[in-house]
């Protein structure tokens, strides 16, 4: 029997530095508000994570991406009220991330890389005791702690829990990629951490419908 083909990971990220006027147009009322009662430092990455988010949905099914409306989980997590595509979005102060697929249930987050936030006191609070051991032992503790946390937050949105999930109940291990946890099943899950431009760090967390292989697709896109 022939293998089924792999589930596509459609995978995209965008600087904030410039954001043009066809990225407002792609936005709905409801996110022009949102956008307007913003303060302008955190304006641009959420107009860019937003209507980057619209223009993927749009090449996967031919709409306007203004016309796309979404819900939300009793968790938060957003969905599409018309649609079987399912999709995440991340965006720091320089960076918007979104991921769109088919056939997945996906998390993604993106970091800027800053130094300052990392010590052991934060890492101890935010890591299980195995991501702990992993951070302690690294030769560059400043991008392993930004590939962890990533991971963990992917993880955290890809499962429709958020903060409410307890960042003890999983651990994140980096090499080889993959997920432990206390109380779920944790198989199946593949695992991505991804440096931009030497600022920030990515990590998207995918698992495919029936154990599918996944084919993940990572572009920058100008807005």
């Amino acid at each position: 029997m022939p293998r089924p083909e792999p589930i596509k990971i459609d995978l995209r990220w965008t600087d904030t530095y410039s954001v043009s006027s066809r990225a407002y147009d792609c936005l709905d009322d409801s996110e022009r508000a949102v956008a307007e009662r913003l303060p302008q430092s955190a304006r641009a990455s959420y107009i860019a994570a937003h209507s980057l988010l619209r223009i993927m949905l749009s090449e996967w099914d031919a709409r306007p991406p203004r016309s796309w409306r979404f819900a939300t989980s009793e968790y938060g997590k957003p969905y599409l009220r018309d649609s079987q595509l399912r999709f995440n979005i991340s965006h720091s102060a320089n960076h918007a991330v979104v991921v769109v697929s088919d056939g997945a249930e996906m998390g993604v987050d993106v970091e800027d890389i800053a130094p300052h936030h990392v010590d052991a006191e934060i890492a101890r609070r935010m890591f299980s005791d195995l991501e702990y051991q992993q951070w302690m032992q690294a030769d560059n503790q400043v991008a392993t702690f930004f590939q962890l946390w990533t991971l963990k937050e992917a993880y955290m949105k890809a499962i429709g829990l958020g903060v409410n999930l307890p960042l003890q109940d999983f651990s994140v291990i980096l090499s080889p990629p993959q997920l432990i946890h206390r109380k779920l099943p944790a198989s199946g899950w593949h695992l991505s951490s991804q440096l931009i431009e030497t600022k920030a760090v990515l990590g998207l967390v995918a698992k495919p419908d029936h154990g599918r292989d996944v084919e993940m697709v990572l572009q920058r896109i100008t807005l």
